[in-house]
């Protein structure tokens, strides 16, 4: 130890110099870096209930799922208006990269069926093929939809005053962000004054999660500030108040950034 200090002070110009170039090297790259927020690997992969998590998620489906929700603020979710808004979003939304496509599930989806038994076996027909009109084929729909208890509290509330869409996204390099601002664009072409839209699901929540994330930059200059002058009120001299923080920005500047919250934007 003492041999390595000896050569430190010896050589200090040189190691000044390539801590410097090293750290300014790094520091670079900080302006390269996006917050991204990802539950599932921040959780041990190993342990028995992750795993099964996984593999369930990964032969079913439903794990980035965004629900749309659309409620008229007169009338109820069978208006031909608000079935129109259903229809044209679901169509947009099977148009959206990332979006699987199978999965996607409102009243205007093709996997949505209106399912019914006959003398002869079972008639099995599309939940909505065009939008209804007329009052006789909102009620036909309403039936349909009733008749199929499976789509109430699903993609129809119970009390038939909201319509749900729900979509689910593939995992992107944009993160969670980049999910939810797909919707919202198209969100924004429906939206008017005569019916409410929501955004809910485990994407949206993580999407304001990373959104506030991004403050750590401000928050952490400000929190240099403070350290500062704390440590100028404490030692009353430059010389205490730098190097302290050379010794915090240094570390920071080279200490491992977990892959887990933070990557490499590309």
């Amino acid at each position: 130890m003492r041999r390595y200090v000896e050569g430190v002070i010896r050589y200090r110009l040189l190691v000044i110099g390539l801590t410097v170039l090293i750290s300014a090297a790094l520091a670079s790259q900080i302006s390269q870096l996006r917050v991204i927020i990802d539950p599932n690997i921040m959780l041990p992969q190993d342990h028995p209930f992750v795993a099964a998590t996984n593999q369930v998620e990964r032969l079913f489906g439903s794990k980035y799922i965004i629900v749309i929700g659309i409620t008229p603020k007169q009338g109820d979710a069978f208006s031909p208006h608000v079935l129109g808004k259903v229809q044209r979003l679901t169509t947009a939304l099977l148009a959206t990269p990332g979006v699987i496509k199978e999965n996607v599930l409102s009243l205007a989806a093709r996997r949505a069926k209106s399912i019914v038994g006959t003398p002869e076996g079972i008639e099995v027909r599309p939940l909505m093929e065009t939008i209804p009109q007329t009052p006789a084929a909102v009620a036909a729909l309403r039936q349909a939809v009733r008749a199929n208890p499976v789509y109430l509290n699903t993609i129809i509330s119970g009390d038939e005053r909201t319509a749900a869409i729900l979509v689910e996204f593939r995992e992107g390099k944009d993160g969670f962000r980049g999910m939810v601002e797909k919707v919202r664009t198209l969100i924004e072409q429906e939206r008017d004054s005569s019916v409410d839209i929501a955004l809910g699901g485990p994407p949206v929540f993580l999407d304001r999660v990373e959104a506030y994330s991004q403050r750590i930059v401000p928050l952490f200059a400000l929190a240099v500030l403070i350290t500062g002058l704390i440590h100028y009120e404490a030692f009353r001299t430059v010389q205490g108040l730098i190097l302290p923080l050379i010794t915090a920005l240094l570390a920071v500047i080279s200490g491992r950034i977990n892959p887990c919250t933070v990557r490499k934007a590309s």
